[in-house]
C-alpha cells in the first residue's frame, strides 16, 4: 500500500499499474503504451512517468474520489493523470464523471500526428 511520507505519497510498483490500467483505454492503441488522461482528453505515454525534469504531459497517479474520509489509497481509487491536470480538476469526486466519459469510445488521432507540418 502507498505509503505518506511527509507531503509525498510513494507508490508501490503494483499500484503503479493499476493507476494506468485505471486510466481511459483508446480504442486503437495498445493500453499498456498509450492512455487518456481522463482530465485534458489528451494522451499519455505509459513510458512518459513522471519526474522532477520532466515534461508537461508525463503521468503521475491521482485519487479518483479525494474526497473520501479517511483517505482512500486503495488501488481502485487511484488512475493515471498529467501531472499538470492534476489541479485542473473540477470536483474532488470523479467517480460519476470518469464512469462516464469510460462509456465513450475514445481514438488516438493518427492523421493528425503523422502528417507532416510545414
Amino acid at each position: 500500500m502507498a505509503k505518506i511520507t511527509g507531503d509525498e505519497i510513494v507508490f508501490t510498483p503494483e499500484e503503479e499499474t493499476k493507476a494506468w490500467e485505471n486510466a481511459v483505454a483508446l480504442e486503437n492503441k495498445e493500453p499498456d503504451e498509450m492512455k487518456m488522461c481522463w482530465i485534458c482528453k489528451f494522451y499519455m505515454i505509459y513510458k512518459d512517468k513522471y519526474s522532477e525534469t520532466g515534461d508537461i504531459f508525463n503521468w503521475a497517479i491521482d485519487l479518483i474520489n479525494a474526497k473520501k474520509k479517511p483517505l482512500d489509497l486503495n488501488s481502485d481509487n487511484l488512475i493515471a493523470v498529467h501531472y499538470n491536470c492534476i489541479n485542473l480538476r473540477q470536483k474532488t469526486n470523479a467517480t460519476k464523471l470518469l464512469t462516464k466519459i469510460k462509456l465513450v469510445k475514445w481514438k488516438f488521432d493518427e492523421d493528425f500526428y503523422s502528417s507532416d507540418s510545414d
